[in-house]
């Protein structure tokens, strides 16, 4: 059997026989490539070791497929955009391996001080959920710094319900049925492209159904505190992909989230969560409930940033002011002193 199935997906057509050179011609007995394209995209060379599996309309489909026939004990997920060590998934698999594990963990070249600390609590143990729970929203929840069981996938119907590199709802699943975890804090990649944001309304729409089936999860644990922590995700997380979009979508998405908001607000249910939520999400969720339009919102979060600024200064023109009047206190003291007017001959 083959040890690592790597599936790497994309929809954009730029440069895309540049860098599939780079990783497509890499495959071998250990390494089956999948790779899943959109149909119209045309390649000019022919790939001899790799799988090519093309979609019209589900891309989702088509990567659960893939999925179910991949021949690798393992499955590894990448944007054709990611440069990828080849050298390095050997020593993933043997970590793997070794630890029986279900998922492998590691490093997604990004958020360092999250890594670090999962590399002090986990590194070169197996461990659970339980062990990493505070910092679980912290790691990167696209399936790509993973390494996964093929066999714990499909025996847990582990699969893809949205699209692939928005679905955290996979990462959660994944993440609460494995009952062996692994962490490495070094990476697969070179270079991680973890440029596939939203981009449209129907994109803006499936992820928050997706981080709506989140909550419900988090709801069926039935454990308060965690349900308080993945309601302020919810909210961070819907803020930050409106956000991230650029500024010709905004005007589109933006009644969109406004209107999810306010139905959150209305859900009585929802009060104690909101309630709870940290003071800055709180404040977040307040100012789209207020703002009407994008550039009311956008404006509003610009004069509450410049407020901070001001607010900053002003603390900090205070603590110059007060260490300033030290200053002066201690010079005065220092000139008025014995020692002062007794060592003045030798000043002159």
């Amino acid at each position: 059997m083959t040890k690592v199935t790597l599936i790497i997906s994309t929809d954009n057509e730029n440069s895309i026989e540049e860098s599939f050179r780079g990783i497509l011609n890499q495959s071998g007995d250990n390494l089956e490539i999948i790779c899943v394209l959109d149909d119209a995209i045309q390649l000019q060379d022919e790939y001899k070791n790799v799988v090519i599996k093309k979609y019209t309309d589900n891309q989702i489909e088509v990567m659960n497929d893939a999925i179910i026939n991949a021949t690798g004990e393992y499955i590894l997920f990448a944007d054709i955009g990611s440069e990828i060590d080849f050298k390095k998934i050997e020593i993933f698999y043997n970590k793997i391996l070794m630890d029986k594990s279900d998922v492998l963990i590691f490093n997604n070249l990004e958020d360092n001080k999250t890594m670090n600390i999962l590399s002090r609590l986990c590194e070169n143990k197996v461990f659970t959920y339980e062990k990493i729970y505070e910092y679980i929203f912290d790691i990167d929840k696209t399936p790509f710094n993973k390494l996964f069981n093929r066999n714990f996938l499909i025996g847990n119907d582990l699969f893809f319900k949205n699209t692939y590199y928005l679905d955290e709802l996979f990462y959660f699943n994944t993440l609460f049925k494995a009952k062996r975890l692994s962490f490495m804090n070094e990476s697969v990649y070179f270079s991680y492209n973890n440029n596939l944001s939203v981009t449209d309304k129907q994109l803006f729409n499936e992820y928050i159904s997706n981080q709506e089936d989140m909550l419900s999860l988090f709801k069926q644990m039935g454990d308060e505190e965690k349900l308080i922590r993945a309601f302020d995700n919810y909210i961070i997380n819907l803020i930050n992909k409106y956000s991230d979009l650029k500024i010709a979508n905004k005007n589109e998405i933006y009644p969109i989230l406004r209107h999810k908001f306010i139905r959150i607000l209305k859900i009585d249910e929802n009060k104690f969560l909101i309630d709870n939520l940290d003071m800055q999400s709180r404040k977040l969720f307040e100012q789209v409930i207020i703002c009407e339009s994008a550039e009311e919102y956008d404006l509003f979060h610009k004069v509450n940033e410049d407020k901070k600024y001001l607010n900053f200064m002003g603390r900090y023109k205070k603590i110059l002011t007060t260490e300033e009047k030290k200053i002066k206190r201690f010079n005065n003291s220092l000139t008025s002193s014995n020692s002062w007017r007794l060592t003045r001959i030798f000043r002159l």
